[in-house]
């Protein structure tokens, strides 16, 4: 397969990756069940907790890993035992209400209210301690779910955002970049590592790129080597996480011409290019912890290296450039 087929297949790949998460649920789920509560309207009790909690609410037949589960049961004496189960932070918390005073309209409301400070309680502590010394058994929710419930809590208390949580992670990808004052196509790979403290992230990469350009007596090789390192901004909206980046990019260049007929051993050209670069990054986390990603990146090289062909255009690694490049994010906790 040529390498333009590749480029399109690995792209029809990551769109579909990236159309699974974007048809995810839009927050945190939660399955909510009432049971034995006389003049207590079930359907009620899951819209009231839906807008306490902002979050999606799912039906008990249907729960998936990662899910809360709330439940309300009534008995004789009017008291709403609650209870919830939580395998974000694997907890299983529970409380008992008295409903024998609360006009019969409004005790939805009231276990609602009672069900969603239960549920948040125990989601806070995937903000203020994501890392407990003793990790419960319980926490078994994936890691979408868990990005979910951290998004919902600090949007809520955005005090808790300020708490430290340190992570990190490497990335592959497959890059095609474009030198806008050729033009010229090189193609190649980079591995990146991260490692990021709340929103702020610090990235360091390294990669190759080559490419072959034919001309009317014999072709060049051109190829390069190069590193980058940077600091940039991380945000987490629902399904998706966004990055922008400011990096500087050192690498090695070369250009090796060769001829096909005249007997000429061609020509030889190397040197450092050295330049700024900006990246704008979204990745969808849809089976943690591989997360599909796509960056476009743009970057100047302000003294390059041109190799002149006599009669023809000079091939350049000079000027401003432009990256595509799809590849796989792989989270560290």
């Amino acid at each position: 397969m040529s390498r333009s087929g590749l480029c399109q297949w690995a792209f029809v790949g990551w769109l579909c990756a990236l159309e699974a998460a974007a048809q995810a649920p839009p927050g945190a789920s939660v399955a909510a069940r009432v049971e034995g509560c006389e003049g207590l309207s079930a359907a009620e009790v899951r819209r009231s907790l839906r807008v306490e909690l902002r979050a999606h609410l799912v039906s008990p037949d249907e729960i998936e890993p990662g899910t809360t589960r709330a439940e309300a049961r009534c008995d004789r004496a009017r008291r709403a035992r609650l209870r919830v189960w939580d395998p974000v932070t694997g907890k299983d918390v529970r409380r008992t209400i008295d409903l024998s005073e609360i006009p019969e309209p409004g005790r939805a409301r009231v276990v609602a209210l009672a069900l969603a400070e239960l549920v948040l309680a125990s989601w806070t502590e995937a903000v203020t301690n994501p890392r407990p010394a003793v990790a419960p058994l319980e926490s078994t929710a994936p890691e979408p779910e868990r990005s979910r419930v951290r998004e919902l809590v600090e949007r809520r208390h955005p005090q808790l955002a300020s708490v430290d949580r340190v992570r990190g992670g490497v990335s592959a990808t497959a890059q095609l970049r474009v030198m806008l004052e050729s033009p010229l196509a090189l193609g190649g790979g980079e591995l990146e590592g991260r490692l990021a403290w709340n929103a702020l992230e610090l990235s360091v990469a390294a990669g190759v790129v080559l490419a072959s350009v034919d001309r009317r007596l014999g072709s060049v090789l051109v190829g390069l080597a190069d590193a980058a390192a940077g600091i940039g901004l991380v945000v987490t909206t629902g399904a998706f996480r966004w990055r922008l980046t400011a990096r500087v990019r050192v690498g090695y260049g070369w250009l090796r011409g060769s001829a096909d007929h005249s007997g000429d051993r061609g020509g030889f050209l190397d040197g450092l290019l050295v330049g700024p670069e900006a990246v704008a990054s979204v990745a969808a986390p849809v089976v943690w912890p591989l997360v599909p990603r796509l960056d476009i990146r743009f970057g100047y090289v302000p003294s390059g290296l041109v190799g002149t062909v006599a009669g023809e255009d000079p091939v350049s690694l000079r000027g401003a450039w432009l990256t595509i490049a799809l590849g796989l994010d792989w989270d560290l906790r």
